[in-house]
């Protein structure tokens, strides 16, 4: 004896026509089923429900110009859509780094992303808020030239403090400085991570050579 299956289940019918809200728009927030019905939805230059479409894509892409084999970082993950132009702008041996904090779309981007064939080599991700990049920094630069030892600053102490004991559980050579310009000095690469409108670093304290 076999279970009878279950019976079917029409889907809710909308008043009118067309749908109107978001939820009645169920082709729209089921595209693998429905392709076609998205592509004539964004072919009039409309949005379909439930998906994002990155804007000035064309204009970023200009503006930084990005190359294979070149490391970038995307700060606002979301959907993805940024990434995935830049990621094949910097393949063959490149690297992106991207970052966001909404749990629930940074996993379903990064299976997205993932699905397109970019993997760890590639795109590196962390579900981070955007204040938290200067702690990507050593990996990111590691992935262009050898770094050894990291030394960070910071206007609070006890902020350089736990950043340098992070890095050294990541296996670090890290500590945190206290005199800003002899830690300059001392430096082959100095990096800002900072939104502060004045300056923070001086060209006199940076030895020759050093890059910023």
């Amino acid at each position: 004896m076999t279970d009878a299956a279950p019976p079917h289940q029409r889907r809710v019918r909308y008043a009118g026509t067309h749908p109107r809200s978001f939820a009645e728009k169920y082709k729209e927030l089921d595209p693998l089923s429905h392709a076609e019905a998205i592509e004539k939805v964004m072919a009039r230059g409309q949005t379909p429900a439930g998906m994002h479409r990155p804007i000035c894509v064309a204009e970023i892409l200009a503006l930084l110009a990005p190359q294979p084999g070149e490391v970038g970082l995307d700060a606002t993950l979301g959907y993805g859509g940024h990434a995935r132009e830049l990621l094949a702008r910097l393949s063959p041996g490149g690297r992106l780094f991207g970052v966001d904090v909404d749990p629930a779309e940074f996993a379903r981007t990064e299976a997205r992303l993932r699905g397109l064939g970019f993997d760890a080599s590639a795109l590196v991700l962390h579900r981070i808020n955007f204040d938290g990049v200067a702690a990507l920094l050593p990996e990111a630069y590691r992935t262009v030239r050898p770094i050894d030892r990291v030394t960070v600053w910071a206007r609070r102490a006890d902020q350089a403090l736990a950043l340098a004991a992070r890095w050294r559980e990541q296996g670090w050579d890290a500590s945190a400085a206290t005199d800003l310009p002899t830690a300059c000095a001392q430096a082959d690469v100095v990096s800002c991570a900072t939104l502060a409108t004045d300056p923070v670093v001086r060209g006199t304290w940076l030895a020759p050579g050093s890059h910023l």
